[in-house]
Protein backbone atom coordinates (compact mmCIF):
# COMPACT_ATOMS: atom_id res chain seq x y z
CA UNK A 1 0.00 0.00 0.00
CA UNK A 2 1.54 3.61 -1.12
CA UNK A 3 1.98 6.10 0.94
CA UNK A 4 -0.61 8.87 0.98
CA UNK A 5 -0.42 12.79 0.88
CA UNK A 6 -4.05 13.35 3.40
CA UNK A 7 -6.28 16.34 1.38
CA UNK A 8 -8.70 17.02 4.44
CA UNK A 9 -10.18 19.85 2.34
CA UNK A 10 -12.39 22.54 3.86
CA UNK A 11 -15.45 21.44 5.63
CA UNK A 12 -14.16 18.98 7.85
CA UNK A 13 -11.28 20.44 9.84
CA UNK A 14 -13.62 23.84 9.61
CA UNK A 15 -16.81 22.19 10.47
CA UNK A 16 -16.83 18.68 11.26
CA UNK A 17 -13.49 17.67 13.12
CA UNK A 18 -15.33 14.73 14.83
CA UNK A 19 -15.07 13.29 11.26
CA UNK A 20 -11.30 14.14 11.10
CA UNK A 21 -10.72 12.40 14.30
CA UNK A 22 -13.31 9.12 13.22
CA UNK A 23 -10.98 8.62 10.06
CA UNK A 24 -7.85 9.19 11.59
CA UNK A 25 -8.50 6.14 14.20
CA UNK A 26 -9.72 4.06 10.78
CA UNK A 27 -5.94 4.76 9.21
CA UNK A 28 -4.21 3.97 11.94
CA UNK A 29 -6.35 0.79 12.49
CA UNK A 30 -5.82 -0.37 9.24
CA UNK A 31 -2.47 0.43 8.69
CA UNK A 32 -3.06 2.94 5.98
CA UNK A 33 -0.18 5.21 5.66
CA UNK A 34 -0.55 9.34 5.04
CA UNK A 35 0.80 11.74 5.85
CA UNK A 36 -0.33 15.31 6.63
CA UNK A 37 1.53 18.10 4.09
CA UNK A 38 1.57 21.83 3.87
CA UNK A 39 0.82 23.80 1.07
CA UNK A 40 -2.63 22.53 0.26
CA UNK A 41 -5.88 25.07 -0.51
CA UNK A 42 -9.37 24.43 -1.80
CA UNK A 43 -10.25 21.73 -4.00
CA UNK A 44 -12.31 23.88 -5.33
CA UNK A 45 -15.65 22.30 -5.84
CA UNK A 46 -16.80 23.02 -9.83
CA UNK A 47 -19.93 23.43 -9.17
CA UNK A 48 -19.33 26.98 -7.49
CA UNK A 49 -15.74 27.39 -8.71
CA UNK A 50 -15.55 26.13 -12.41
CA UNK A 51 -18.57 28.77 -13.00
CA UNK A 52 -15.24 31.53 -12.58
CA UNK A 53 -14.18 29.72 -15.79
CA UNK A 54 -12.76 26.71 -16.31
CA UNK A 55 -8.74 27.13 -16.42
CA UNK A 56 -9.45 28.92 -12.53
CA UNK A 57 -10.94 26.20 -11.65
CA UNK A 58 -8.52 23.53 -12.89
CA UNK A 59 -5.08 25.38 -12.35
CA UNK A 60 -6.35 25.63 -8.27
CA UNK A 61 -6.89 21.79 -8.50
CA UNK A 62 -3.67 21.16 -10.50
CA UNK A 63 -1.59 22.88 -7.71
CA UNK A 64 -3.16 20.78 -4.89
CA UNK A 65 -1.97 17.48 -7.37
CA UNK A 66 1.61 19.58 -7.70
CA UNK A 67 2.09 19.81 -4.20
CA UNK A 68 1.36 16.19 -3.72
CA UNK A 69 3.88 15.33 -6.38
CA UNK A 70 6.43 17.71 -5.36
CA UNK A 71 6.73 15.36 -1.94
CA UNK A 72 6.41 12.07 -4.13
CA UNK A 73 2.67 11.29 -2.60
CA UNK A 74 -0.20 9.58 -3.19
CA UNK A 75 -3.10 11.69 -2.40
CA UNK A 76 -5.85 10.63 -0.30
CA UNK A 77 -9.19 12.38 0.61
CA UNK A 78 -12.52 11.44 2.90
CA UNK A 79 -14.22 13.86 0.78
CA UNK A 80 -16.56 13.40 -2.44
CA UNK A 81 -16.20 16.55 -3.90
CA UNK A 82 -12.58 16.89 -3.37
CA UNK A 83 -12.67 13.30 -4.44
CA UNK A 84 -14.42 14.32 -7.90
CA UNK A 85 -12.33 17.91 -8.32
CA UNK A 86 -9.05 16.33 -8.24
CA UNK A 87 -10.13 12.87 -9.97
CA UNK A 88 -10.97 15.22 -12.72
CA UNK A 89 -8.34 17.55 -13.44
CA UNK A 90 -5.85 14.74 -13.27
CA UNK A 91 -7.92 13.01 -15.84
CA UNK A 92 -8.12 16.14 -18.21
CA UNK A 93 -4.82 17.32 -18.11
CA UNK A 94 -3.33 13.09 -18.69
CA UNK A 95 -5.63 13.83 -21.99
CA UNK A 96 -4.77 17.06 -22.82
CA UNK A 97 -1.32 17.62 -23.27
CA UNK A 98 -1.48 21.53 -24.70
CA UNK A 99 -3.71 22.39 -21.52
CA UNK A 100 -1.22 20.79 -19.14
CA UNK A 101 2.12 22.51 -21.02
CA UNK A 102 -0.25 25.68 -20.53
CA UNK A 103 -1.02 25.02 -16.55
CA UNK A 104 2.43 23.49 -15.98
CA UNK A 105 4.19 27.16 -17.36
CA UNK A 106 1.65 28.61 -14.84
CA UNK A 107 2.94 26.46 -11.82
CA UNK A 108 6.78 26.76 -12.48
CA UNK A 109 6.65 30.20 -10.85
CA UNK A 110 5.94 28.39 -7.59
CA UNK A 111 8.32 25.83 -8.01
CA UNK A 112 5.78 23.31 -8.43
CA UNK A 113 4.65 20.89 -11.52
CA UNK A 114 2.30 17.97 -12.23
CA UNK A 115 3.43 14.97 -14.57
CA UNK A 116 0.53 13.07 -13.61
CA UNK A 117 2.39 10.59 -11.42
CA UNK A 118 0.11 11.32 -8.10
CA UNK A 119 -3.15 8.99 -8.27
CA UNK A 120 -5.88 10.90 -6.27
CA UNK A 121 -7.78 7.76 -3.99
CA UNK A 122 -11.22 8.36 -2.03
CA UNK A 123 -11.28 6.44 1.41
CA UNK A 124 -13.62 4.10 0.17
CA UNK A 125 -11.83 3.64 -3.04
CA UNK A 126 -8.79 2.74 -0.44
CA UNK A 127 -10.67 0.44 1.85
CA UNK A 128 -12.63 -1.59 -0.62
CA UNK A 129 -9.74 -2.15 -3.41
CA UNK A 130 -6.56 -2.05 -1.22
CA UNK A 131 -7.61 -2.92 2.33
CA UNK A 132 -10.38 -4.79 1.18
CA UNK A 133 -13.80 -5.43 2.99
CA UNK A 134 -12.59 -9.65 4.54
CA UNK A 135 -9.98 -7.67 6.57
CA UNK A 136 -12.29 -5.03 7.62
CA UNK A 137 -14.77 -7.86 8.88
CA UNK A 138 -11.57 -9.31 10.95
CA UNK A 139 -11.30 -5.80 13.01
CA UNK A 140 -14.77 -5.94 13.84
CA UNK A 141 -15.07 -6.28 17.54
CA UNK A 142 -18.83 -5.05 17.55
CA UNK A 143 -20.75 -6.12 14.63
CA UNK A 144 -24.27 -4.19 13.37
CA UNK A 145 -25.70 -7.29 13.46
CA UNK A 146 -29.31 -6.82 12.53
CA UNK A 147 -29.06 -3.37 12.07
CA UNK A 148 -30.93 -1.66 8.52
CA UNK A 149 -28.38 0.53 6.96
CA UNK A 150 -29.25 2.82 4.11
CA UNK A 151 -25.90 3.91 1.80
CA UNK A 152 -25.67 6.93 -0.02
CA UNK A 153 -23.06 7.17 -2.27
CA UNK A 154 -23.51 10.68 -3.09
CA UNK A 155 -22.94 11.87 -6.91
CA UNK A 156 -18.96 12.54 -6.81
CA UNK A 157 -17.93 9.55 -5.26
CA UNK A 158 -19.02 7.55 -8.85
CA UNK A 159 -19.44 10.66 -11.33
CA UNK A 160 -18.98 11.44 -14.29
CA UNK A 161 -17.59 7.75 -14.85
CA UNK A 162 -15.30 8.70 -17.45
CA UNK A 163 -13.05 10.30 -15.01
CA UNK A 164 -14.03 8.08 -11.74
CA UNK A 165 -13.93 5.07 -12.58
CA UNK A 166 -14.55 3.83 -9.18
CA UNK A 167 -17.72 1.77 -9.36
CA UNK A 168 -20.55 1.53 -11.56
CA UNK A 169 -21.86 4.67 -12.00
CA UNK A 170 -26.04 4.32 -11.41
CA UNK A 171 -25.35 0.44 -9.78
CA UNK A 172 -22.65 0.27 -7.63
CA UNK A 173 -21.72 -1.97 -4.73
CA UNK A 174 -18.76 -1.35 -3.31
CA UNK A 175 -19.71 1.35 -0.48
CA UNK A 176 -22.77 -1.21 0.11
CA UNK A 177 -20.25 -4.21 0.84
CA UNK A 178 -17.87 -1.71 3.64
CA UNK A 179 -21.06 -1.02 5.34
CA UNK A 180 -22.32 -5.11 5.54
CA UNK A 181 -18.24 -5.83 6.81
CA UNK A 182 -19.51 -4.31 10.15
CA UNK A 183 -22.20 -6.63 10.12
CA UNK A 184 -24.83 -4.59 9.01
CA UNK A 185 -27.59 -4.89 6.44
CA UNK A 186 -27.17 -2.48 4.02
CA UNK A 187 -30.68 -2.11 2.42
CA UNK A 188 -32.23 -1.06 -1.35
CA UNK A 189 -34.16 1.73 -1.49
CA UNK A 190 -35.92 3.59 -4.43
CA UNK A 191 -33.87 6.64 -3.70
CA UNK A 192 -30.58 5.22 -3.27
CA UNK A 193 -28.86 7.13 -5.98
CA UNK A 194 -30.67 10.09 -5.87
CA UNK A 195 -28.17 13.32 -5.41
CA UNK A 196 -29.00 14.75 -2.09
CA UNK A 197 -29.38 17.67 -3.30
CA UNK A 198 -27.76 19.96 -0.53
CA UNK A 199 -26.31 22.29 -3.11
CA UNK A 200 -29.44 24.24 -3.99
CA UNK A 201 -29.44 26.00 -1.35
CA UNK A 202 -26.59 27.83 -2.52
CA UNK A 203 -28.01 28.05 -6.29
CA UNK A 204 -31.18 28.46 -5.62
CA UNK A 205 -33.57 27.98 -2.15
CA UNK A 206 -32.51 26.87 0.97
CA UNK A 207 -36.45 25.12 0.67
CA UNK A 208 -35.70 23.35 -2.19
CA UNK A 209 -32.84 21.97 -0.66
CA UNK A 210 -34.61 20.97 2.16
CA UNK A 211 -37.58 19.31 0.08
CA UNK A 212 -34.85 17.45 -1.29
CA UNK A 213 -33.93 16.20 1.93
CA UNK A 214 -37.03 15.37 2.73
CA UNK A 215 -37.35 13.19 -0.58
CA UNK A 216 -34.83 10.26 0.85
CA UNK A 217 -35.97 10.78 4.88
CA UNK A 218 -39.51 10.07 3.99
CA UNK A 219 -38.67 6.94 1.93
CA UNK A 220 -36.18 6.24 4.95
CA UNK A 221 -38.78 6.66 7.62
CA UNK A 222 -40.87 4.27 5.81
CA UNK A 223 -38.58 1.08 5.05
CA UNK A 224 -37.46 1.44 8.55
CA UNK A 225 -33.95 2.24 7.97
CA UNK A 226 -31.59 2.29 11.47
CA UNK A 227 -29.74 5.05 9.91
CA UNK A 228 -28.26 6.82 6.59
CA UNK A 229 -24.41 5.94 6.35
CA UNK A 230 -22.62 8.93 3.96
CA UNK A 231 -18.81 9.13 3.01
CA UNK A 232 -19.38 13.07 2.20
CA UNK A 233 -19.10 16.39 4.45
CA UNK A 234 -21.81 17.83 2.16
CA UNK A 235 -24.07 14.72 1.96
CA UNK A 236 -23.83 15.11 6.12
CA UNK A 237 -24.61 18.16 6.27
CA UNK A 238 -28.22 17.97 4.05
CA UNK A 239 -28.92 15.05 6.06
CA UNK A 240 -28.13 15.76 9.49
CA UNK A 241 -28.31 19.46 9.99
CA UNK A 242 -31.26 19.98 7.57
CA UNK A 243 -33.23 17.27 8.97
CA UNK A 244 -33.16 19.39 12.18
CA UNK A 245 -34.52 22.27 10.52
CA UNK A 246 -37.54 19.99 8.83
CA UNK A 247 -38.06 18.43 12.53
CA UNK A 248 -38.38 22.40 13.17
CA UNK A 249 -41.24 22.96 10.48
CA UNK A 250 -43.16 19.50 12.17
CA UNK A 251 -41.60 17.30 9.97
CA UNK A 252 -41.32 13.94 11.99
CA UNK A 253 -37.71 12.90 10.85
CA UNK A 254 -35.38 11.17 13.66
CA UNK A 255 -32.91 9.13 10.83
CA UNK A 256 -29.80 9.13 12.18
CA UNK A 257 -26.85 10.27 10.33
CA UNK A 258 -23.45 7.62 10.28
CA UNK A 259 -20.28 8.97 8.28
CA UNK A 260 -18.94 5.43 7.35
CA UNK A 261 -15.48 5.93 9.48
CA UNK A 262 -17.83 6.73 12.48
CA UNK A 263 -19.98 3.37 12.02
CA UNK A 264 -16.31 1.43 11.02
CA UNK A 265 -14.43 3.46 14.54
CA UNK A 266 -17.60 1.94 16.63
CA UNK A 267 -17.51 -1.93 15.11
CA UNK A 268 -13.89 -1.62 15.43
CA UNK A 269 -14.56 -1.21 19.22
CA UNK A 270 -14.24 2.71 19.79
CA UNK A 271 -16.57 4.48 21.83
CA UNK A 272 -18.74 6.43 19.98
CA UNK A 273 -18.62 9.40 22.46
CA UNK A 274 -14.61 9.12 21.14
CA UNK A 275 -16.08 8.76 17.95
CA UNK A 276 -17.94 12.30 17.86
CA UNK A 277 -21.50 10.33 17.05
CA UNK A 278 -22.92 12.37 19.52
CA UNK A 279 -21.96 15.79 18.45
CA UNK A 280 -24.58 15.17 15.86
CA UNK A 281 -27.47 17.70 15.24
CA UNK A 282 -29.62 13.95 15.06
CA UNK A 283 -29.20 12.63 18.12
CA UNK A 284 -28.36 8.90 17.59
CA UNK A 285 -29.08 7.48 21.30
CA UNK A 286 -31.82 5.29 19.65
CA UNK A 287 -29.60 3.39 17.22
CA UNK A 288 -26.29 2.93 19.79
CA UNK A 289 -29.01 1.32 22.56
CA UNK A 290 -30.53 -0.59 19.41
CA UNK A 291 -26.88 -1.63 18.89
CA UNK A 292 -25.61 -2.47 22.04
CA UNK A 293 -28.79 -4.59 22.67
CA UNK A 294 -28.02 -6.68 19.19
CA UNK A 295 -24.08 -7.39 20.78
CA UNK A 296 -25.59 -8.10 24.04
CA UNK A 297 -28.01 -11.03 22.41
CA UNK A 298 -25.34 -11.89 19.85
CA UNK A 299 -23.20 -12.70 22.91
CA UNK A 300 -25.32 -14.99 24.31
CA UNK A 301 -26.29 -17.03 21.07
CA UNK A 302 -22.58 -16.53 20.24
CA UNK A 303 -21.43 -19.25 23.18
CA UNK A 304 -23.68 -21.50 21.15
CA UNK A 305 -23.92 -20.54 17.76
CA UNK A 306 -21.96 -18.64 14.83
CA UNK A 307 -23.78 -15.58 14.93
CA UNK A 308 -23.05 -14.68 10.90
CA UNK A 309 -24.11 -18.08 9.91
CA UNK A 310 -27.78 -17.34 11.70
CA UNK A 311 -28.03 -13.95 10.72
CA UNK A 312 -27.44 -15.48 6.97
CA UNK A 313 -29.79 -18.03 7.78
CA UNK A 314 -32.37 -16.12 9.32
CA UNK A 315 -32.41 -13.90 5.99
CA UNK A 316 -32.14 -16.66 3.75
CA UNK A 317 -35.65 -18.17 4.48
CA UNK A 318 -35.36 -20.22 1.21
CA UNK A 319 -36.45 -23.12 3.14
CA UNK A 320 -39.67 -22.20 5.08
CA UNK A 321 -42.38 -22.95 2.87
CA UNK A 322 -40.68 -26.80 2.24
CA UNK A 323 -40.88 -27.47 6.12
CA UNK A 324 -43.26 -30.47 6.61
CA UNK A 325 -44.01 -29.12 10.13
CA UNK A 326 -44.41 -25.55 8.64
CA UNK A 327 -46.64 -26.62 5.98
CA UNK A 328 -49.05 -28.61 8.40
CA UNK A 329 -49.53 -26.10 11.10
CA UNK A 330 -50.05 -22.68 10.20
CA UNK A 331 -49.19 -21.04 13.33
CA UNK A 332 -45.57 -22.50 12.87
CA UNK A 333 -42.69 -20.30 11.87
CA UNK A 334 -39.10 -21.78 11.79
CA UNK A 335 -37.85 -18.98 11.13
CA UNK A 336 -38.91 -16.92 13.95
CA UNK A 337 -37.40 -19.15 16.52
CA UNK A 338 -34.02 -18.05 14.65
CA UNK A 339 -34.81 -14.68 14.65
CA UNK A 340 -35.60 -15.16 18.91
CA UNK A 341 -32.35 -16.31 19.43
CA UNK A 342 -30.73 -13.52 18.03
CA UNK A 343 -32.87 -10.98 19.41
CA UNK A 344 -31.71 -12.69 22.89
CA UNK A 345 -34.53 -14.66 23.21
CA UNK A 346 -32.13 -18.19 24.02
CA UNK A 347 -34.01 -18.99 27.12
CA UNK A 348 -37.70 -18.28 25.94
CA UNK A 349 -36.63 -20.28 22.34
CA UNK A 350 -35.60 -23.39 25.01
CA UNK A 351 -39.02 -23.42 26.86
CA UNK A 352 -40.94 -23.33 23.97
CA UNK A 353 -42.68 -26.07 21.90
CA UNK A 354 -41.55 -24.53 18.72
CA UNK A 355 -37.77 -26.43 18.58
CA UNK A 356 -39.46 -29.52 19.04
CA UNK A 357 -41.60 -29.11 16.12
CA UNK A 358 -38.39 -29.49 13.69
CA UNK A 359 -38.85 -33.67 12.88
CA UNK A 360 -34.76 -33.73 11.53
CA UNK A 361 -36.37 -34.20 8.03
CA UNK A 362 -33.53 -32.79 6.43
CA UNK A 363 -35.70 -31.20 3.75
CA UNK A 364 -34.02 -28.09 4.78
CA UNK A 365 -30.70 -29.02 4.79
CA UNK A 366 -31.01 -30.34 1.05
CA UNK A 367 -32.72 -26.53 -0.03
CA UNK A 368 -29.68 -25.18 1.57
CA UNK A 369 -26.66 -23.70 -0.71
CA UNK A 370 -24.25 -24.58 1.87
CA UNK A 371 -25.46 -27.85 3.07
CA UNK A 372 -26.11 -26.60 6.80
CA UNK A 373 -30.12 -26.09 6.94
CA UNK A 374 -31.44 -24.87 10.19
CA UNK A 375 -31.85 -28.92 10.95
CA UNK A 376 -28.18 -27.98 12.65
CA UNK A 377 -29.57 -24.94 14.62
CA UNK A 378 -32.39 -27.22 16.10
CA UNK A 379 -30.92 -29.77 16.68
CA UNK A 380 -28.69 -27.62 19.17
CA UNK A 381 -31.12 -25.68 20.59
CA UNK A 382 -32.71 -29.32 20.91
CA UNK A 383 -29.49 -30.55 23.20
CA UNK A 384 -29.41 -27.34 25.40
CA UNK A 385 -32.90 -27.58 26.86
CA UNK A 386 -32.54 -31.38 27.33
CA UNK A 387 -29.46 -30.10 29.16
CA UNK A 388 -32.12 -28.05 31.26
CA UNK A 389 -34.49 -30.46 32.15
CA UNK A 390 -36.88 -29.18 29.18
CA UNK A 391 -37.39 -31.99 26.47
CA UNK A 392 -40.74 -32.96 26.41
CA UNK A 393 -41.81 -35.89 28.28
CA UNK A 394 -41.92 -38.35 25.15
CA UNK A 395 -38.23 -37.55 24.81
CA UNK A 396 -37.23 -37.30 28.10
CA UNK A 397 -38.89 -41.13 28.26
CA UNK A 398 -36.63 -42.17 25.60
CA UNK A 399 -34.04 -40.15 26.63
CA UNK A 400 -34.24 -42.39 30.22
CA UNK A 401 -34.94 -45.43 28.49
CA UNK A 402 -31.50 -45.42 26.27
CA UNK A 403 -29.52 -44.84 29.68
CA UNK A 404 -31.05 -47.13 31.51
CA UNK A 405 -31.13 -49.92 29.15
CA UNK A 406 -29.60 -49.24 25.35
CA UNK A 407 -32.33 -49.47 23.95
CA UNK A 408 -35.68 -47.64 23.30
CA UNK A 409 -37.93 -51.13 22.87
CA UNK A 410 -37.80 -54.34 24.62
CA UNK A 411 -37.88 -56.86 22.38
CA UNK A 412 -40.44 -59.93 23.37
CA UNK A 413 -39.31 -63.67 22.20
CA UNK A 414 -42.77 -64.98 22.24
CA UNK A 415 -44.08 -62.47 19.58
CA UNK A 416 -40.99 -63.79 17.28
CA UNK A 417 -41.52 -67.35 17.64
CA UNK A 418 -44.94 -67.47 16.90
CA UNK A 419 -43.83 -65.69 13.58
CA UNK A 420 -41.69 -68.15 13.04
CA UNK A 421 -38.91 -65.96 13.33
CA UNK A 422 -35.28 -67.06 15.09
CA UNK A 423 -34.25 -65.46 18.47
CA UNK A 424 -32.93 -62.35 18.43
CA UNK A 425 -28.88 -61.88 18.90
CA UNK A 426 -27.24 -60.97 21.77
CA UNK A 427 -27.17 -57.19 22.30
CA UNK A 428 -24.39 -55.19 23.01
CA UNK A 429 -26.40 -53.12 25.81
CA UNK A 430 -23.56 -53.76 28.58
CA UNK A 431 -21.19 -52.11 26.48
CA UNK A 432 -22.99 -49.54 25.16
CA UNK A 433 -23.91 -48.48 28.18
CA UNK A 434 -20.20 -48.56 29.61
CA UNK A 435 -19.49 -46.04 26.93
CA UNK A 436 -22.25 -44.09 27.61
CA UNK A 437 -21.15 -43.54 31.41
CA UNK A 438 -17.40 -43.14 29.93
CA UNK A 439 -18.28 -40.28 27.79
CA UNK A 440 -20.68 -38.40 30.33
CA UNK A 441 -17.62 -38.80 32.98
CA UNK A 442 -16.25 -34.98 33.99
CA UNK A 443 -13.01 -34.47 31.63
CA UNK A 444 -9.78 -33.68 32.92
CA UNK A 445 -8.66 -31.74 30.20
CA UNK A 446 -7.73 -28.32 30.78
Amino acid sequence: MPDYAFFWGCQIPARFPFLEKSTRLVLDALRVRYRDIDGFTCCPPSIAIENLGNKIWLAAAVRNLAVAERNDLDLLTVCNGCYSTLKRASSILRSNKSLKTEMNEKLSKFGLSYDGRTEVKHLIEVLYDEVSPDAIRRKVKKPFFRMNIAAHYGCDLLRPSTHIRFDDPMNPTKFDQLIEATGAKSIDYETKMMCCGGMLSEMSDEREALLAAKKKLDELSSVKADAICVCCPSCFIQYDARQTLLRASGEDFNVPVIYYTELLCMAMGVPPGEVGVTKHAVKNRDFLTKWESANRASEVAGKYFDVRFLEKCFECKACVEDCPSAKALEAYDPNSVIGKVLDGGLEEVLRSRDIWRCLECYTCYELCPHKIGMVNVFTKLKELATARGLAPHGIKAAQDSFRRDGTLAEVIEISRRRLGLPPSKKSGSDELLELIEDLEKPSNDG
